[in-house]
Formats: C-alpha cells, sequence, structure tokens
C-alpha cells in the first residue's frame, strides 16, 4: 500500500511540472488532487487554504467544473474539522456552482456532502433531497467513490430516522462495502468503515462501532497515519462517551 507522504510528493511534482508548463487547467487539476489528500490525510486547515486559493485561479481561467469543486472540498474540509456552518455556507456555494454549469458528477459530489453537513446540523429530513439525487445519478452511471459515499450518508440519515430500518440500512451499507473492496482503496475502505462506526453509534450498537473504528485504525497505520485524522479521533471520542454511559446504566 503506498504511503500517503510518498503519493504527496509524486504530487507535487507534477503539480510543479503543470506550472512550469503553464497549464493552468492542468494545475488546478493537480491541486484538487492535493487537496483530497490532505482531507484523507486529516490537514483540514492546509485543505480549506488551498481549495480556497485554488478557486481564484479556477475562476480565472472560467472553469465552471473545478469552481464547484473547489468549494466542495473547502466545504467538506470544514465539516470534517468541525465547522458545520461554515461547511454549510461553502457546500451550498459549490452547489449553486454545479447547477450553472450543469455538470451532474460535480453536483453529485458536492450533494453527497452536503447531505453529511446537513445531517450533522441536525436537519435530518433536509438532507434527505441532496443525497437523493446524487443517488439517482450515481447509480445510474456507477460512480464507485461518489456512489459509495453516497449510500453510506442515506444510510446515516436512515439511521437518524425514527423509526430506522435497519434492513434497509445494512442493504446500502453491504452495498458501499462491495464499492469500497471493488476499488481497492484504503481511503474507501476507511470511509466505509468510519460510517459503519458512526451508525453503530447511532443505533446503539458499541461493538460493530468499535470493530469498525479498529478497523479505520488499521488501514491509516498502514497508509502512515500512525495519529489518525481529526475525524477519527471525533468518532473516537464519542464512542468512549457512549461506552461510559453504558457502563453507568
Amino acid at each position: 500500500m503506498k504511503r500517503e507522504d510518498d503519493y504527496r510528493e509524486f504530487l507535487e511534482k507534477a503539480i510543479s511540472q503543470a506550472e512550469d508548463s503553464g497549464n493552468d487547467r492542468a494545475r488546478c487539476f493537480l491541486l484538487s488532487n492535493h487537496c483530497g489528500s490532505l482531507i484523507y490525510s486529516g490537514q483540514y486547515d492546509a485543505a480549506i487554504k488551498i481549495s480556497l486559493d485554488s478557486l481564484e485561479e479556477a475562476r480565472r481561467i472560467n472553469d465552471g467544473i473545478l469552481t464547484a469543486l473547489f468549494f466542495s472540498q473547502a466545504g467538506q474540509a470544514a465539516l470534517y474539522a468541525g465547522r458545520t456552518d461554515y461547511a454549510l455556507e461553502l457546500l451550498r456555494q459549490g452547489e449553486s456552482e454545479g447547477i450553472k454549469v450543469g455538470h451532474p458528477l460535480a453536483q453529485s459530489f458536492t450533494r453527497t456532502i452536503l447531505a453529511d453537513a446537513l445531517l450533522r446540523a441536525g436537519k435530518v429530513e433536509e438532507a434527505l433531497k441532496p443525497v437523493e439525487a446524487a443517488l439517482v445519478f450515481c447509480q445510474a452511471l456507477d460512480l464507485g467513490p461518489i456512489l459509495q459515499n453516497a449510500l453510506q450518508i442515506k444510510a446515516l440519515i436512515l439511521a437518524h430516522c425514527d423509526p430506522f430500518d435497519e434492513t434497509r440500512i445494512e442493504e446500502m451499507m453491504e452495498q458501499a462495502a462491495a464499492l469500497a473492496e471493488r476499488g481497492d482503496s484504503p481511503w474507501m475502505k476507511v470511509s466505509h468503515h468510519m460510517a459503519r462506526a458512526r451508525i453503530g453509534l447511532k443505533l446503539g450498537r458499541i461493538l460493530l462501532a468499535r470493530n469498525a473504528l479498529a478497523k479505520a485504525r488499521t488501514l491509516y497505520l498502514e497508509v502512515g497515519l500512525e495519529k489518525g485524522t481529526g475525524e477519527l479521533r471525533s468518532v473516537e471520542r464519542a464512542l468512549e462517551e457512549a461506552d461510559s454511559k453504558t457502563w453507568m446504566a
């Protein structure tokens, strides 16, 4: 498995080459990949800064798709950093930009993250609309990572509904697990385990949550991130709180 530092070194060289060649669009595309890498590795503040800086470049070259993407990546980083209100602001701008250019892939990416932000803000019913719109498009084209994330967010939303349909939740998570295995990416697997943990916590399945988090932390170790990420530590703290409540009950 390629360690994160090795990948980032390769990416930085590619960005420098694109800059030297004067290919601004290629440079923006590579910067978007760099932002994704920073988000995966838990460097949220750096990801926000690079996304917003790159956003200005995307506007300068009049690329609406990249503009929408950078708004969305900044929003995703803000969300994982615990800045939910700021994340919602950025993601709504990203959705608006995606609608302007009429690009369904950009819209699906944004709407999936927007649904997660709305869920974390406690707006469960409102979160359903964007994720369902994303699912329609992603399922039609079998868009691996985005489809996986959309399935996981939809399952998380369903876990917050009263009453919840555990059978339906599990069906969606099994579909997401199959996509993670097919993609053979550590980040897709981490994403799945984190979603499993969040669902386990919400449904009171403490053992399920603990096992999922253990698998996520193992994958982080394999890619060289010994401390994990802020998102991982946040869910681990929630598990500790749930555990203590169980013992006190």
